[in-house]
């Protein structure tokens, strides 16, 4: 794969108007803003973390890590601890997620994000 500093202005752009979504958010903001800085690049916007969402929507498991969110909805993560695989994962999970939340009344991103 391409050193991050060859893709980084990719990475930002792709990223710049969308929402930050990842499980465990605040790590991979912390690895991707911290990589895009080494670049002069700055990531900002709005994020929404998977594992937020499990606690909120899933109260019943013991624990939101993401074997236990994709165990719980049936998805089975092709390539685990790699970024493709549980990427994947992480937005299939979202998708149920998205789903629960609605159900829950949570329709709009400003109800999501509250």
């Amino acid at each position: 794969q391409p050193p991050f500093r060859h893709i980084s202005e990719a990475v930002s752009q792709r990223l710049a108007g969308h929402i930050f979504t990842a499980h465990n958010a605040a790590f991979d903001w912390r690895f991707v803003s911290g990589e895009l800085a080494r670049g002069g690049l700055r990531l900002g916007g709005p994020r929404l973390c998977t594992v937020r969402l499990a606690r909120l929507l899933l109260p019943q498991l013991s624990r939101r890590s993401l074997d236990h969110v994709t165990r719980y909805f049936g998805i089975e993560i092709a390539a685990r601890h790699r970024a493709g695989g549980d990427a994947e994962a992480t937005a299939r999970a979202l998708l149920r997620l998205l789903h629960l939340a609605e159900d829950a009344g949570f329709t709009t991103w400003s109800s999501l994000e509250a």
